[in-house]
């Protein structure tokens, strides 16, 4: 009894030392034990599914698809899709909605009211003195104080004035029958009777009207601009079939038909 007072620690630590190498030599077979069992229950439980085969899977439309990607089509980036060309819609005057496109906006929407012809007027008036007085209408000049008819004094001594030149006078001086006349600015040589007047068409004239806006335009002349649809157009030549205008923004002419 005395001898395990004195050594009471080293005997507890010797068995414990007895029983950790117990377990170190039984944990590894029990470790391959267990393992064994494990494997063998896997391998018994380790059996393929019956499955049902898949049915062939149909690639016609693939194969077609695939023939169809040889040969795509061209893409179209201008025309009546809306991709990016967006619609674009406008208040009428009247409050309404109304679709603008290409074709029914800008200047193809002008519609021309009426044409009417400019002419070139020489018309002999009386004998005043020793010469003749003469009246001239000019409907195609620049300004609206020179569309006026205005009367010229000419004769054999004065021959020329602003507007023409006095070649011969056909009859009595006093009462003469025709006159030639021949006009300065082209050199053109006119007959003008003491009853019937010289008249020539020097151009045209046209009234224009823009729905879409509720625009008109009187007595419009070649030359001159018109501002409608967020552009301006130059009236580029007016005559009884057609007029013809050309937008400022981007040189394109658009030639609109007089409707009778």
């Amino acid at each position: 009894m005395e001898f395990l007072k004195q050594h009471y620690e080293k005997v507890v630590l010797g068995v414990v030392l007895l029983a950790l190498a117990g377990v170190a030599v039984w944990l590894p077979m029990k470790i391959t034990a267990d393992k064994g069992e494990v494997d063998a229950t896997v391998k018994k439980f380790d059996i393929p599914p019956k499955v049902k085969p898949l049915d062939p899977v149909n690639l016609a439309v693939v194969e077609k698809i695939r023939e169809q990607a040889k040969n795509p089509p061209g893409a179209e980036f201008s025309g009546p899709h809306n991709l990016f060309n967006s619609v674009r819609w406008i208040k009428t005057p009247e409050g309404t909605l109304e679709k603008v496109d290409a074709e029914n906006s800008g200047a193809k929407r002008v519609a021309v009211e009426s044409v009417k012809p400019l002419e070139f007027v020489v018309e002999f008036e009386r004998v005043s003195g020793g010469g003749y007085i003469f009246r001239v209408t000019r409907e195609s000049a620049d300004t609206a104080i020179a569309r006026r008819p205005k009367s010229y004094y000419v004769s054999m001594q004065a021959q020329k004035n602003d507007v023409f030149t006095l070649l011969k006078v056909n009859g009595p001086e006093d009462d003469p029958l025709t006159f030639d006349i021949q006009i300065n600015d082209t050199g053109e040589t006119i007959v003008v009777s003491k009853n019937k007047p010289y008249t020539a068409t020097n151009g045209y004239s046209a009234d224009l009207s823009y729905s879409l806006e509720k625009k008109t335009w009187k007595d419009v002349r070649v030359k001159q601009p018109l501002v409608f649809a967020s552009d301006t157009n130059i009236v580029v030549d007016i005559n009884p079939r057609e007029v013809i205008l050309r937008a400022v923004s981007n040189e394109k002419p658009t030639t609109i038909p007089v409707v009778p």
